[in-house]
């Protein structure tokens, strides 16, 4: 009974197109179809390929989409999530032109630059087949970007939900159907994502690449070796001071073969002397004869 008010609120709610919401929502002074965002906003937004909280992402033109589409980040996740508000996306309770909070996107690009991107759909509870090309980001204000982000969840149910729905022509936003109390949609505003679950079945249809893991350098102290790495190390270390050692063998070894004996030497002094008498006699037998 308590979801019938809202439901019946959802039905006289207006048809919202995405470009007033995103205008109303973020203040920025852009009209026109929502592909000639981007261009337009040259000169007077800041624009860019990194999402932020508050900024606005304009979709290009498809054959589905032929005037494009804009959101605006209730928040980033990660490097290749985010979250949207957006209007005239998922049909709620049939009806086109009404307000999602908190929606699902995953940049599905090549080089991480949000260029492609997949939407979550609210039919089908989970990401939409389709991957819709994207210009990229127009960034409010820095801290006015930080506000939208902040209270964008907030201000839509405070606006949209309860009583005050049946008084206020703005639509019911989709997350916010289900729920009986303001607060409990505030509390229920940020849903956890479930990351993993979106990246596996991203990675499962090579929509995206496995993410690099770097690989870290051993942090074990030495006192925690394995007895077998100790055991390698003692080893080679015995092999090293066994070479030392037959090296130094061999030196001496070759000093030695080199050296000429003590009885050698001596032979030699007393083959030297006898020559010098030898001479010294001859000499004596001369002077004689003489």
């Amino acid at each position: 009974m308590a979801a019938a008010p809202m439901a019946q609120a959802a039905e006289k709610s207006p048809y919202w197109q995405c470009v007033t919401f995103a205008r109303s929502i973020t203040g920025m002074q852009i009209f026109g179809d929502a592909w000639t965002w981007w261009e337009k906003a040259s000169g007077k937004y800041d624009k860019g390929q990194a999402p932020q909280a508050g900024a606005v992402l304009v979709f290009q033109p498809t054959g589905k989409m032929r005037v494009g589409h804009v959101a605006v980040v209730s928040q980033v996740v990660t490097d290749r999530i985010i979250q949207i508000t957006h209007a005239n996306w998922s049909p709620i309770n049939g009806r086109r032109g009404q307000v999602e909070k908190d929606v699902t996107v995953v940049d599905v690009s090549d080089k991480g630059d949000w260029s492609k991107v997949k939407v979550w759909y609210g039919p089908i509870n989970d990401l939409g087949t389709s991957v819709y090309p994207t210009y990229g980001f127009i960034y409010a204000a820095a801290q006015k970007g930080q506000n939208i982000g902040q209270s964008l969840t907030a201000s839509i149910a405070e606006t949209f939900t309860g009583d005050k729905a049946e008084a206020n022509t703005a639509p019911v936003p989709y997350a916010v159907i289900k729920a009986n109390d303001a607060k409990v949609a505030e509390k229920k505003a940020i849903e956890k994502v479930d990351t993993r679950a979106i990246e596996a079945k991203l990675l499962a249809a090579n929509l995206i690449d496995a993410p690099t893991i770097p690989v870290k350098k051993s942090d074990k102290p030495a006192a925690m070796k394995t007895k077998a790495v100790v055991k390698s190390e003692t080893a080679s270390k015995k092999s090293d001071a066994k070479k030392a050692d037959t090296k130094s063998a061999s030196k001496k070894l070759a000093d030695k073969s080199t050296a000429k004996p003590a009885s050698d030497t001596k032979a030699d002094k007393t083959k030297t002397d006898k020559k010098v008498a030898s001479v010294k006699s001859a000499k004596a037998d001369a002077k004689k004869a003489a």
